[in-house]
C-alpha cells in the first residue's frame, strides 16, 4: 500500500507494531478507507517528541492510528464460557481445547485433508510448539494444561510451517544495551528487538501447522457455530466469528486486510513479523483471549459459514488471524466441507 521507505520510517516511530489497509474511524464512525497504523499506546501529541508523530496523511493515503497494546500468541487462559470446552471430547468438535504434549493449550481449529489422510489444523505454536515439535508428537484433546495426557492422544503431528525470526545473541544484546542506556537517561520506553530497532525482519504469513488424527476421534463441526460449507476471502468491514476454547462463539469487525505487525511469540520477548494478515477488532464484543489460538475464522453467508482466516495472535483490544488461501496453500491442504 505504501513503499519501503515509508514503511520503514513509521516503524522508527515510539510505539509503532504494524500497520495495513483498513477502515479509518473518527469519533467512532467509520469515515472511510486508509492506512490503519496500529500502536502499543496511543498518547497525546504533547506527550510525543515530533520525530514519534504519525502523519495524517502517508504518501498521499489518510492515516488512522488504533491503540492495540501488546500483540502475542494467545495461550493459554481460563475459561470464559458456560459450555466447558476444556474437558475431554470423543468425538471432539473443533473449537474444543487440544495441545501439542510440550505446551499449555489451544483451540482446535478445522479438519482438512493433506495427500489423502484427514487432519486437524491448528497453529503451529499449539500443535508444533513454535518449531521445537517433532514429526509424530502426539497431539492430546484436551491440551496439557486442561489436564489432557498421553493416554488423551488424538493426532501425531504431521507438517508445520517454520516461524522465522531474526533474533540472535547479537541483536539480544544489542537491545539489553539500549534498554539500560534509557534507564540510565530516565526514559521510561523500552526496546524489544524488532523493525523499529534492527529494521528489515523475515516474513511470515501464517502460523499453522496439522495433525494426522486417528479413527472417529473429530467431528468437522464447529462447536455451537456449525460446519463450514466454502472458503472464502473477507473485506473491509465485514463481520466474522469464531468458536474457541476460552471465549467459545464471538462476532468481531474486520478492520484491516493486508496487515503486518510484528507479534511476541514468547515470555522472553522474542519477535516475529508477520504480513497478509487480516486484523479483527473487539467490536461488538472481546472477540479472542488466551487458549483461542487455531481458531477457525468464518463468516455467515446465504448459503452457511465461510471459513477465511486461522486465528493465531492478538491483545485486549484486537484479534490476528492468517488468510486462509496462505494456509491451504503452504500446509498443501484441501478443507473438509
Amino acid at each position: 500500500m505504501i513503499s519501503k521507505e515509508a514503511k520503514k520510517a513509521l516503524y522508527k516511530k515510539k510505539n509503532v507494531l504494524g500497520m495495513g489497509r483498513g477502515l479509518l474511524v473518527r469519533k467512532g464512525q467509520i469515515t472511510g478507507e486508509g492506512l490503519v497504523i496500529t500502536v502499543r499506546k496511543k498518547l497525546p501529541l504533547d506527550q510525543l517528541k515530533p520525530q514519534d508523530v504519525v502523519p495524517r496523511e502517508v504518501e498521499n493515503i489518510p492515516t488512522d492510528v488504533m491503540e492495540v497494546g501488546d500483540i502475542t500468541f494467545l495461550e493459554v487462559a481460563e475459561k470464559l464460557v458456560a459450555i466447558d470446552r476444556t474437558k475431554r471430547y470423543r468425538p471432539f468438535k473443533m473449537g474444543v481445547s487440544v495441545g501439542h504434549k510440550d505446551i499449555t493449550a489451544g483451540t482446535a481449529g478445522f479438519l482438512a485433508y493433506h495427500k489423502g489422510e484427514l487432519v486437524l489444523v491448528s497453529n503451529n505454536h499449539v500443535l508444533a510448539n513454535v518449531n521445537k515439535g517433532k514429526i509424530g508428537d502426539a497431539i492430546l484433546q484436551p491440551g496439557p494444561y486442561d489436564g489432557g495426557k498421553l493416554e488423551d492422544k488424538v493426532a501425531e503431528l504431521l507438517k508445520f510451517v517454520p516461524i522465522k525470526t531474526a533474533d540472535c545473541p547479537y541483536s539480544r544484546a544489542v537491545t539489553h544495551i539500549l534498554n539500560f542506556l534509557a534507564h540510565c537517561l530516565g526514559s521510561k520506553f523500552r526496546f524489544k528487538y524488532g523493525i523499529e530497532v534492527f529494521g528489515e525482519m523475515p516474513e511470515n504469513k501464517v502460523d499453522c501447522a496439522i495433525a494426522k488424527l486417528r479413527n472417529n476421534t473429530a467431528d468437522p463441526e464447529l462447536l455451537e457455530l456449525g460446519h463450514i460449507i466454502s472458503v472464502d476471502t473477507v473485506k473491509l468491514g465485514e463481520s466474522v466469528m469464531k468458536s474457541g476454547r476460552t471465549t467459545g462463539v464471538t462476532e468481531g469487525l474486520v478492520r484491516a486486510v493486508d496487515y503486518e505487525c510484528q507479534v511476541q511469540i514468547d515470555k522472553e520477548g522474542h519477535i516475529a513479523y508477520f504480513v497478509d494478515q487480516i486484523l479483527i477488532d473487539h467490536k461488538p464484543q472481546k472477540f479472542s483471549a488466551p487458549g483461542d489460538s487455531g481458531s477457525a475464522v468464518v463468516k455467515e453467508t446465504k448459503n452457511g459459514l465461510s471459513l477465511i482466516g486461522l486465528l493465531f495472535a492478538g491483545s485486549d483490544k484486537v484479534t490476528i488471524a492468517n488468510k486462509i488461501f496462505n494456509v491451504i496453500q503452504l500446509l498443501e491442504i484441501e478443507v473438509v466441507i
